[in-house]
């Protein structure tokens, strides 16, 4: 009963910062990337997923009679519909811009060549999950506020992803590194937010400098060098808390590009699962909420609060989704 409270608690404030996020005006927005028009490409993947995926008598999705090539065709059609999206995306901000888009061209360029190390690891006292988590309570408030400092004052947002918890890092772990544990560098993460290439490459350029209390391990340019066939661009910086050992990820990217990749997200939890996952992932996959999912986390309006800020802490969304 207490959790139930919660929920409709919850609920109603997501419901309300979205209704007043959708009604407010998106001509900053430009092209492409409206709140409005991501939440209408979200509404048409739950139309199409509700075509070609029953439902049981009492209403639940009926996973183990749905034709799983059908859903296949509902995955490629939103990715096709996503990549157009991108698109517009990036050329909302660099129309007309070809200097700003040379310069954050040579801005990662040269921080993929000041910063290469292959294989980044958190120094771990012991290559366990759980010592990762010790180790991110520790020093995470340090790496979230230099790097708050950063973001800020280069014009941008900052936006605090949650952190990660031991079964997810166990998971990352086996699955990415042959259980190296300590090859896990985004147990803390975030993202800055930009709404122009100039803010943009303000950020990128300070990171070229001297930053205090941090040091750079390496750099991952997907705006230009290796952007995804999927027309999502970032860039993505992981850095150590000075003298720690720890290591966590900064994501830097464009408003819009971001507000895609929260559409983008429930598309990649249903397809990560559909060729080899089981009928109950691919149910929670289609019908359920992933917590950490950034179309709940990161979506936020200009100047505005993010979602997770008007429910007001992670803790509150998960206590009463759990």
């Amino acid at each position: 009963m207490h959790h139930a409270r919660i929920l409709v608690g919850v609920a109603a404030a997501i419901s309300q910062r979205l209704i007043a996020v959708w009604a407010a005006p998106t001509s900053w927005m430009g092209a492409g990337a409206s709140f409005i028009d991501v939440e209408e490409l979200t509404a048409a993947l739950e139309q199409d997923f509700a075509r070609v995926v029953p439902r049981t008598p009492r209403g639940s999705l009926d996973v183990a009679s749905c034709d799983r090539g059908k859903v296949r065709q509902v995955v490629d059609g939103a990715n096709e519909r996503i990549k157009e999206r991108y698109v517009a995306g990036w050329q909302s901000y660099t129309v007309r811009k070809g200097a700003a888009v040379d310069e954050l061209r040579d801005a990662c360029a040269a921080l993929v060549e000041d910063f290469h190390e292959a294989e980044p690891r958190c120094a771990l006292p012991a290559n366990t999950p759980s010592a990762l988590v010790d180790m991110a309570s520790r020093h995470g408030a340090a790496l979230h506020a230099a790097l708050e400092r950063l973001v800020t004052k280069a014009g941008g947002e900052y936006v605090h992803g949650p952190t990660k918890k031991v079964e997810r890092i166990k998971d990352k772990a086996e699955n990415d590194y042959e259980g190296d544990v300590a090859r896990v560098v985004d147990v803390e993460r975030a993202t800055g937010l930009f709404d122009s290439l100039e803010a943009l490459n303000t950020a990128a350029s300070a990171f070229r400098g001297t930053i205090d209390g941090l040091t750079v391990r390496r750099c991952k340019d997907a705006f230009f060098a290796h952007k995804h066939d999927s027309g999502y661009r970032d860039m993505k910086l992981f850095v150590e808390v000075a003298d720690t050992g720890f290591i966590g990820e900064l994501q830097l990217n464009l408003r819009q590009i971001q507000n895609i990749k929260g559409h983008a997200h429930k598309v990649y939890d249903v397809e990560r699962v559909l060729e080899k996952g089981t009928d109950e992932a691919l149910r929670r996959a289609i019908d359920g909420l992933d917590l950490e999912s950034e179309q709940v986390l990161c979506l936020a309006a200009d100047g505005g609060q993010s979602i997770l800020d008007a429910c007001g802490h992670v803790v509150v969304l998960e206590d009463a989704l759990d």
